[in-house]
């Protein structure tokens, strides 16, 4: 795979197959050249004893310094960048691994970062690495994480690592010890390559974020890193990388439906509140909804959650406020809260009840 910076100041991301290169490299004929080659072509590995040849294979290289380059054009795959909904973010870094998925297979990893653009990360495409997933990061600051398969492309999951928004400058990964390193100029993360429990506690999410380093293992019931030698004859975790399709983990666990208990927030009257719902996969829907209503609420993504605030048709007043994500065609509760008027200060009433995290989450919102 290989970024380009273009003109209109976007970065795209193409994917090129090696053996649509060496084809190109091997058959093709030269710009500005038309007569025969002499000996042997031009880019071909010569016997280090050969004795036939070599006046013409000096001959041929004159050739490739006057005529560097193929007649050829090698094009992506798909004959087009990949399609990645990025939005006005600027893509600049790019860093790769290679995972080894439960069907015994090789997937390349990319993770790409944005500051400062950079020589761009090229990645052999063949067929060992039929199946792609890599990392963007943008000049905001955040790290995208994304599977390329010949269906196309997938974000797995979008990371907001950094306190003080910026562009990231460095991303490096350490594959023995599973982390990758991101940083900007002002911090330096670690993030862990198989971030499993970020996908839930059920079979059906952590098979929908079709993250390769990642499995369900159905003796623990629980989403778990592809340990390093893995045994597919023996061992019990289950994927579906090619397509978003949780039919692995049966019906039963796709007709689960998952309760929370509601978290209590006590409020004061004529006071702005937020309710964060954090978000586990990107291409669910997300809606609130109130008392067991059928009259549901948009919330707005802000980094990993997805928040309902005061508007006019939004009555965030005392009652139970339960946040649905649908995806492949089911619902799921991911958190509740139960609003319940009261005279104390609003700050400490969530800070004890939602925890420090979730506040900073509202508290960034507000600034915003």
């Amino acid at each position: 795979m290989s970024a380009f910076l273009l003109s209109l100041g976007r970065t795209v991301i193409c994917a090129y197959s090696i053996e649509d290169i060496d084809v190109a490299f091997s058959t093709s004929k030269l710009k500005g050249y038309s007569s025969a080659f002499i000996g042997s072509r031009p880019g071909m590995c010569v016997r280090k004893n050969s004795t036939t040849g070599g006046h013409n294979d000096i001959k041929n290289l004159g050739v490739i310094r006057y005529h560097p380059e193929i007649e050829n054009v090698i094009q992506p795959v798909g004959v087009a960048p990949l399609d990645l909904p990025m939005d006005d973010d600027q893509i600049t870094h790019t860093v790769a691994d290679i995972v080894m998925a439960v069907n015994d297979e090789h997937y390349s990893v990319l993770y790409i970062g944005t500051g400062q653009f950079e020589r761009p990360a090229i990645l052999p495409l063949d067929t060992i690495y039929n199946i792609s997933c890599f990392f963007i990061s943008t000049e905001q600051g955040k790290v995208l994480k994304v599977l390329h398969t010949s269906g196309g492309v997938f974000i797995i999951s979008q990371y907001s690592l950094f306190h003080n928004e910026g562009p990231i400058l460095k991303m490096a990964i350490d594959s023995q010890k599973g982390h990758m390193y991101v940083g900007t100029a002002m911090e330096v993360q670690r993030l862990p390559l198989a971030d499993c429990n970020r996908y839930g506690d059920t079979c059906r999410d952590c098979i929908l974020s079709r993250d390769p380093y990642c499995g369900w293992d159905r003796a623990r019931r629980r989403c778990l890193a592809i340990p390093p030698g893995y045994n597919i004859t023996t061992g019990t975790l289950i994927q579906n990388l090619d397509q978003s399709n949780s039919s692995v983990c049966g019906e039963a666990a796709a007709l689960k439906q998952r309760r929370t208990s509601p978290r209590e927030v006590l409020v004061v009257s004529n006071t702005s509140i937020f309710l964060p719902c954090p978000v586990r996969s990107f291409h669910a829907t997300y809606r609130w909804e109130k008392d067991n209503c059928v009259k549901n609420y948009p919330c707005l993504f802000s980094g990993d959650f997805c928040v309902l605030g005061p508007a006019v048709r939004t009555p965030l007043k005392d009652g139970v406020f339960r946040c649905m994500a649908t995806e492949d065609g089911f619902k799921v509760e991911v958190i509740s809260f139960r609003l319940v008027n009261d005279g104390r200060l609003l700050a400490a009433s969530l800070a004890s009840t939602l925890g420090p995290s979730l506040l900073l989450a509202m508290a960034t919102l507000w600034l915003h």
